[in-house]
């Protein structure tokens, strides 16, 4: 289950051990998500399934295509899982750098 799924269905219970309510967590449950999926993404090597989710447009190379050769395929994935990709990179090389 998505760790935002996890909070958003939370049932309306007492505090835990920690003090936090689980409607606190429910509404702040966007929020809260994003960093937790971070971890969870270092931790597991996988991303959440929604982050997976690409859109694929034609935009044209020549000012009036009229041939498919004259389109290029751009792909337009999620900012957090550019985010991600990136501090992945960051640790990779200070990583190779350290050995």
């Amino acid at each position: 289950m998505e760790i935002f799924q996890i909070l958003d269905t939370l049932q309306p219970t007492a505090a835990g051990l920690d003090g936090i309510l689980a409607w606190f967590l429910r509404i702040g449950a966007p929020v809260f998500a994003v960093p937790l999926a971070f971890k969870q993404s270092m931790v597991e090597g996988a991303v959440p399934s929604q982050w997976r989710t690409a859109v694929i447009t034609l935009t044209a190379k020549v000012p009036k295509p009229t041939q498919a050769a004259h389109y290029t395929p751009i792909s337009i994935t999620l900012f957090l899982l550019q985010s991600l990709e990136a501090s992945l990179v960051d640790v990779l090389f200070l990583s190779v750098d350290q050995t």
